[in-house]
C-alpha cells in the first residue's frame, strides 16, 4: 500500500478490476461515514476474496449510499492450501 493512505478495508461481493465502479451497502455506508468518519476523496482497500486486494477512492459518500472507484491492485489473491482434518473415532462404551 506503498505511500497512500488507507481509511478502511472493506469485503465487497462485486468483480474488482482497474477502472469499475462500487456501489456499497447501506451497513458499509454507515460504517464509513458514522464510524470511520471517511470523507470523499480518501482511499480505501476493497477485497472480495477472488481478485486480491484493491485500491478505490470514495468518489461520493452521503447517508443514501457511497460510490467507489477502484484504482490498482495492491495485493493478488493467494491461493490457500487444502486443509485436511484426519481424525478416529474413539469406540464408545460396551454395553
Amino acid at each position: 500500500m506503498s505511500g497512500e493512505k488507507v481509511r478502511a478495508r472493506l469485503y465487497v461481493a462485486d468483480d474488482l478490476g482497474e477502472g469499475a465502479a462500487i456501489v456499497l451497502a447501506a451497513g458499509q455506508v454507515h460504517y464509513l461515514r458514522a464510524v470511520m468518519r471517511a470523507e470523499p476523496g480518501e482511499a480505501v482497500a476493497l477485497f472480495n476474496g477472488r481478485a486480491g486486494a484493491w485500491l478505490a477512492v470514495i468518489e461520493t459518500l452521503s447517508k443514501s449510499g457511497c460510490r467507489l472507484a477502484v484504482g490498482r491492485q495492491l495485493r493478488t489473491q493467494v491461493r490457500e492450501p487444502d486443509l485436511w482434518l484426519l481424525f478416529a473415532p474413539v469406540k464408545g462404551a460396551r454395553i
